[in-house]
């Protein structure tokens, strides 16, 4: 993660596999969804960027593209299989 107001690297996430998307929460700035080559979601607090704290598991192949609702209550995701899923953010 980059701090552009600072114009400096704040925290470096490691993940297994590359990540396609990263979408903000509108409603609750500290969290954000990536969207993985793995097949899988991934939810962090950017507090607690040590391990996720939820992961979606619902694609058969590599997510593509992540996006939040307006209200943050829900976000959805596009994926190579061919297929838009809609989660709750919990």
């Amino acid at each position: 993660l980059y701090d552009v107001r600072a114009s400096t690297p704040m925290r470096k996430v490691m993940l297994h596999s590359y990540c396609n998307a990263m979408a903000w929460n509108p409603r609750e700035p500290y969290h954000f969804v990536c969207a993985n080559e793995d097949s899988h979601l991934y939810s962090f607090d950017m507090r607690k960027l040590d391990r996720p704290t939820m992961i979606h598991k619902d694609h058969v192949g590599a997510v593509l593209s992540v996006g939040f609702s307006p209200t943050g209550r829900e976000f959805v995701s596009g994926g190579y299989d061919r297929t838009v899923r809609i989660f709750p953010n919990t």
